[in-house]
């Protein structure tokens, strides 16, 4: 419509097994409640939605966009994750954690004490994470996963699966930064 030639889209991911992308997408769907829960417990999480609250976002935005806590603390998401039997092999490749060795024996989470925000893709499954830090001056101020098999940045637009069906019906769209 608007007489812009875009190059054509070369899906030159690497493959992955159907089974492997189920158990990514479902680590990162436990994640997410994890996340979620987090928001609403005792502690620091207190805090935290106070916080939220102050910025303007009301429970029904909180609860439809997900938004989360990730807790201050080495390796909680990683060993709850391990709780649900996802295996310490998934949970590097989906880099929801790291190994701060080389033998991959020392695992930390990569988010800690940040306000999570999921990332879904268009079928609404989340593949990924942007947190913003809590605490005054802890940089990066906004972490982002890393790219893993179902999470490239460039491919993914924020918030597509929810708006895809209004600009289907308005035939329209509007792209900000």
């Amino acid at each position: 419509k608007a007489h812009v030639d875009l190059p054509k889209f070369s899906g030159s991911a690497p493959k992955i097994s159907k089974d492997e992308k189920e158990r990514l997408k479902a680590a990162y769907e436990d994640s997410n409640k994890f996340f979620v829960q987090k928001l609403f417990e005792k502690g620091d999480a207190e805090k935290v939605l106070a916080y939220v609250k102050a910025r303007g976002m009301y429970d029904s935005t909180i609860k439809e966009f997900e938004v989360g806590f990730a807790p201050d603390g080495k390796d909680i998401l990683y060993r709850t994750l391990l709780e649900k039997k996802h295996s310490k092999d998934d949970l590097l490749r989906s880099t929801l954690v790291l190994a701060r060795d080389s033998n991959g024996q020392d695992i930390v989470d990569r988010f800690r004490l940040r306000l999570m925000f999921p990332i879904h893709d268009v079928q609404g499954d989340p593949i990924a994470f942007g947190g913003r830090a809590l605490k005054k001056g802890e940089q990066p101020k906004y972490l982002n996963s890393a790219e893993h098999e179902l999470y490239h940045k460039g491919n993914v637009l924020y918030n597509l699966n929810r708006a895809k069906s209004f600009v289907k019906d308005e035939d329209l769209a509007v792209f900000v930064e």
